[in-house]
């Protein structure tokens, strides 16, 4: 067996090209190239039409990173690479005449000798710009006349934020893509547009790209919408009025939702929360009643320093109080309460410390309020941490 490798990689040795064949294989190539490209591009060529109407424009959006998520401003920064494809048949040729050459890549310098859809993208910080520009953009042509585009961009995008579920909330972000100088006759986007997240490619690795500290890119979907200022709302499919054709546009509308990461509120909410509650009981269970009183009172200021930093770490601008909040809340009132049993047991304890059946039937009280409060505990962990 390994005779037969040995022999096998000796045989693929010997049949690989020359260096000589392999710069003569490039100089053909360069030269097949150099000579379709002015028959490509020649005067007949108008780059400032479009090459059939309605030209159809294919779009994928691969969302690469998701840079920040601003919930003050409510919205989100994210790296994407936006996919284009669409057909020139004026581009197209035989690759029987050109050394069997089928596909050409075009540099960013002779992108401007194309017809380029003017796309743009309808964010929180609008491009006055095309998306496609001679540093962030990679042109591959058939020989069909097919023209691949892969444009990698920055996007700012626009953000719902509800915070009824905080922190088990998902949020929705939305852009818009659209071309603004060609109408539905012109120029239309297809009916199945596609948006992807790098981990579809790349694999779910460790680096997780679509993932922040606080988000992760959980759900995403994209739609074609027709557009008219005669209409009240867009619409999925293109009216039937010719009337309106004129004002007619389509759209792709994208919609990314991120899920929040409770690990945070976790580890600075939650857990917080909790050891307050289990030092309240513990405090409570305490024997002499002067310490107890002592260590509820310091137990209360230690609420209302945590509920300060709560109210620092929860979102803004909410308008539901998160349910931390009001365990934040009925913690601080029940601790009070507490404290003001135990002087009023304290008390009672003082007024009939003769009095043995009086004793008992406090202590059965005392007893019965820590069961209680032991009860509370597990019923907090579950509210709380799960």
């Amino acid at each position: 067996m390994a005779s037969t490798m040995a022999l096998y990689n000796l045989l693929n040795l010997i049949t690989l090209p020359t260096l000589k064949e392999l710069n003569d294989d490039y100089a053909t190539v360069n030269t097949n190239y150099k000579s379709l490209l002015p028959n490509l591009f020649n005067k007949n060529y108008d780059k400032y039409q479009p090459p059939n109407v309605p030209i159809e424009i294919n779009t994928y959006l691969l969302v690469d990173h998701i840079e920040s998520v601003n919930e003050k401003t409510q919205t989100m920064v994210f790296q994407a690479t936006l996919l284009l494809k669409w057909t020139d048949k004026r581009l197209s040729w035989e690759p029987k005449d050109y050394g069997n050459l089928r596909t050409l890549a075009l540099s960013s310098l002779e992108m401007y000798r194309l017809w380029i859809p003017p796309v743009h993208i309808k964010s929180v910080v609008l491009m006055t710009q095309p998306l496609m520009q001679y540093h962030n953009t990679e042109f591959i042509l058939t020989s069909t006349g097919e023209i691949f585009v892969s444009v990698g961009i920055s996007i700012t995008s626009d953000c719902t934020f509800d915070f009824n579920n905080y922190p088990y909330d998902n949020q929705t972000c939305t852009i818009v893509m659209f071309s603004p100088m060609y109408n539905a006759e012109k120029l239309i986007f297809s009916a199945n547009p596609a948006i992807y997240r790098r981990e579809s490619f790349f694999g779910n690795q460790q680096n997780n790209m679509t993932k922040t500290s606080s988000f992760e890119l959980f759900d995403f979907k994209a739609e074609r919408f027709y557009h008219s200022p005669l209409q009240e709302r867009p619409t999925k499919e293109r009216t039937s009025a010719r009337m309106n054709d004129f004002f007619m546009s389509t759209v792709i509308r994208y919609e990314l939702v991120l899920k929040r990461h409770p690990g945070n509120y976790i580890a600075l909410v939650a857990l917080p929360l909790f050891c307050s509650s289990i030092m309240t009981y513990i405090g409570a269970l305490v024997v002499n009643p002067t310490v107890s009183i002592l260590w509820l009172v310091a137990c209360l200021a230690l609420q209302i320093l945590n509920y300060t930093r709560m109210t620092e770490k929860l979102p803004p601008n909410y308008t539901t109080t998160p349910f931390c909040a009001k365990m934040s809340g009925f913690l601080f009132v029940q601790t009070f309460v507490l404290i003001l049993f135990r002087l009023f047991m304290t008390y009672e304890y003082k007024l009939h410390e003769t009095n043995s059946a009086k004793l008992t039937q406090l202590r059965r009280i005392e007893f019965i309020t820590m069961i209680v409060l032991g009860i509370q505990q597990v019923v907090n962990f579950y509210l709380i941490l799960m």
